[in-house]
């Protein structure tokens, strides 16, 4: 088989405070990119790591996400184009803690699929997993096969992958005038809580900081303060 590129993504974008507020006026009427724009910014997590969520992956009373996999496409065919593989890295497999902004957006998200799965019915769409040569292809539900419930998807259920952020990026580079600005993962969270987007979120106690950290260094160890950076204890 010749090699499959899934993750050709390998930095985030980086926003300032006042950017993502802009941002989040312009398409708030576009609930499903503006919560999953939240998770990006809030967690760090890629692109294919964002749309590959389940609900199962979040525990909203503890509030942890589970990173296990990463979404990717392929050429189209019959079945779709969108597949869940493993997360790029070994070490991409971790657990991040969320703050109270991100969880009251993903309960209120949630609250509104449940409403529009009411509203759609019967019409409303799921997807399954099936065994690929590679990894698990995202199939539309047919025959009530096991339902993989993704987070973010359209309004009627339908599943776009990667595809909900294409046309608000372009608006946010042509419209909006915002540049993006490449950035590691790790420097976008620590660029945010130092500029006090996620402070709030978890605070400045000692305590309120290892969590932070632990997030931003994946599944090492938690690490302990030094006036200048961070290091492994």
């Amino acid at each position: 088989l010749p090699k499959v590129n899934k993750y050709s993504e390998d930095v985030k974008h980086l926003y300032t405070k006042e950017e993502i507020d802009i941002i989040l006026e312009r398409f708030k009427d576009n609930a499903t990119f503006i919560c999953s724009f939240l998770t990006s910014c809030y967690t760090g997590l890629r692109t294919g790591e964002v749309f590959a969520l389940t609900w199962e992956d979040i525990d909203l009373d503890k509030g942890i996400i589970n990173i296990k996999h990463s979404v990717y496409d392929r050429p189209k065919d019959h079945k779709g184009r969108w597949y869940l593989g493993p997360t790029k890295t070994n070490s991409g497999t971790r657990t991040v803690y969320i703050g109270e902004t991100l969880k009251q957006a993903l309960i209120n998200y949630k609250n509104r699929q449940d409403y529009l799965k009411e509203i759609f019915g019967t019409q409303y769409k799921y997807y399954h997993l099936e065994d690929d040569s590679v990894d698990k292809r995202i199939v539309i539900n047919n025959n009530n096969e096991e339902r993989v419930n993704f987070i973010f998807t359209q309004n009627d259920g339908t599943y776009v992958g990667t595809d909900i952020t294409k046309y608000p990026y372009k608006i946010i580079k042509n419209e909006l005038n915002i540049e993006m600005n490449i950035r590691s993962r790790k420097q976008l969270l620590l660029f945010y809580y130092r500029k006090g987007v996620m402070k709030n979120e978890y605070g400045k106690s000692k305590k309120s900081i290892k969590i932070f950290m632990s997030s931003l260094y994946e599944n090492q160890p938690v690490r302990k303060w030094n006036s200048k950076k961070w290091k492994p204890t």
